[in-house]
């Protein structure tokens, strides 16, 4: 019979057991800085006109932190003429906002996501 006894491994057990609480703290944190990002991206492109549509533009973080969205909000015509702006329509042509804001944003959500959870898990 062979025995075989590995250093470390009970340190390893700790370090996963801790990993999921640091990679959701991490990941809200991560979702926040992104979605305020491509808000303001959003209203940077947004067209102006009256200033009500970029004003309209706002984000959001759901409970948990994990899942966010930025739109239009509020009581005026914006909540619904955005989809004109961003789409077009058969007399107007479409002056994209949104779409443009959020792929902007999708490469350094992807990078700064793996930094800091590296940077995270590193701390373990």
């Amino acid at each position: 019979m062979i025995n075989m006894r590995i250093d470390g491994v009970d340190a390893l057990r700790q370090k996963f057991r801790q990993a999921p609480p640091v990679i959701v703290n991490v990941s809200r944190g991560q979702v926040t800085s992104t979605v305020k990002r491509i808000a303001a991206r959003a209203r940077d492109l947004a067209p102006y006109r009256t200033g009500k549509l970029k004003q309209s533009i706002a984000w959001e973080v759901e409970k948990g932190g994990l899942r966010g969205g930025v739109g239009v909000v509020g009581g005026n015509p914006a909540l619904v003429y955005w989809r004109f702006v961003e789409f077009g329509t058969r007399h107007s042509f479409a002056q994209p906002f949104f779409r443009p804001a959020a792929a902007m944003e999708q490469q350094p959500f992807v990078h700064d996501m793996g930094s800091v959870l590296r940077h995270a898990l590193e701390g373990l």
